[in-house]
């Protein structure tokens, strides 16, 4: 079934002449500037061949200094090497040793011992301080009786009732139950 019929005269009816173009050729997808582009600048080919074909080899842009003559790893120096100069310090030094070995030489083949060893007294810590008698044994505490004795052991519900003083579960008939909490 159609819902639109299709009228091949229909611009006549309208009052045209001819059917509807539009106004873009729609075949045409690229569109065209008005003008031709012209370049603004003329690039140039250089030639760097001579008449025979040879390449003509240009001066060098990056000049640099030649790299200095040495070695390369450990105790390196850029010139010569400096000796030593003696200084108060390394006198000192040199003294301190010496004094050093010499007092090294003094010594007894085994060095002082600092172990510390039990010592035999005249009496015992305990004697000194009168400790040493028997103590009486210390007595148990005897076990205390519970003040009451239930049946059965205390187990509360599942699901406490929300009711009492501050939602406990005392049922006391003053009290009523607590609102419920608004989240």
């Amino acid at each position: 079934m159609q819902l639109r019929t299709v009228s091949k005269d229909g611009h006549l009816k309208a009052g045209h002449e001819a059917p509807f173009r539009p106004t873009i050729d729609p075949k045409e997808k690229v569109h065209r500037a008005p003008y031709i582009h012209m370049s603004d600048r003329v690039e140039v080919k250089r030639n760097f061949r001579d008449i025979d074909g040879h390449v003509i080899v240009q001066p060098r842009q990056i000049i640099t200094n030649p790299p200095k003559k040495g070695m390369v790893g450990k105790q390196v120096y850029l010139g010569e090497k400096f000796g030593h100069m003696p200084d108060e310090y390394d006198n000192s030094k040199l003294e301190a040793t010496k004094a050093f070995k010499a007092a090294k030489a003094k010594e007894q083949e085994k060095p002082f011992s600092q172990k510390v060893r039990s010592m035999p007294y005249f009496a015992t810590i305990k004697q000194a301080f009168g400790e040493d008698v028997p103590l009486p044994p210390k007595k148990s505490p005897s076990p205390s009786k519970p003040a009451i004795t239930h049946d059965m052991p205390f187990r509360p519900p599942i699901n406490p009732p929300k009711s009492g003083y501050n939602c406990t579960l005392s049922k006391h008939p003053e009290y009523k139950p607590c609102p419920p909490k608004v989240v």
